[in-house]
């Protein structure tokens, strides 16, 4: 009976740390959602930035030959903006991919942990039962040893 109580009580113990551990699991994931948010933001910002720039050259185009060069070379320098906008959102993703994943890692580490020491300890009680039960079987052997 007392072991059973034992038991749940330490059952109820690792369901309050698997809550706070979901807790902040669950905290962590907001703010990661929050920083994904901020960079599509900042992501937007520059796109249409670019989309302005481009505006601005397709206008300035409509001039003589002279500004049609002038213009061949800004729209090189926008295909360079773009590659380095679209290695830049690369990087972004990666790097939250990368927070993320690490985050998970975490958890799943101390996860790991706990149920590794809740074993160890059933396995020490275990063990010391068994030790108990082999005392109590020797002292029963040693007088029957002595009758002989």
């Amino acid at each position: 009976m007392i072991r059973e109580i034992d038991s749940l009580q330490i059952n109820e113990e690792k369901f309050l740390e698997m809550q706070s551990v979901l807790q902040e699991a669950e905290q962590k994931n907001e703010s990661v959602v929050k920083e994904k948010l901020t960079l599509e933001k900042e992501l937007k910002m520059e796109i249409t930035k670019a989309k302005d720039e481009a505006e601005r050259l397709c206008e300035a185009r409509k001039g003589t030959e002279a500004e049609v060069k002038r213009l061949q070379l800004a729209e090189e320098e926008l295909i360079q903006v773009r590659l380095a906008l679209k290695n830049a959102e690369n990087k972004i993703l990666d790097d939250y991919i990368a927070k993320e994943l690490q985050t998970l890692l975490k958890v799943t580490y101390r996860k790991e942990k706990e149920q590794y020491n809740v074993k160890k300890i059933a396995a020490e009680k275990q063990l010391e039962e068994a030790k108990i039960w082999g005392n109590k079987i020797k002292k029963k052997k040693v007088p029957t040893a002595t009758l002989r």
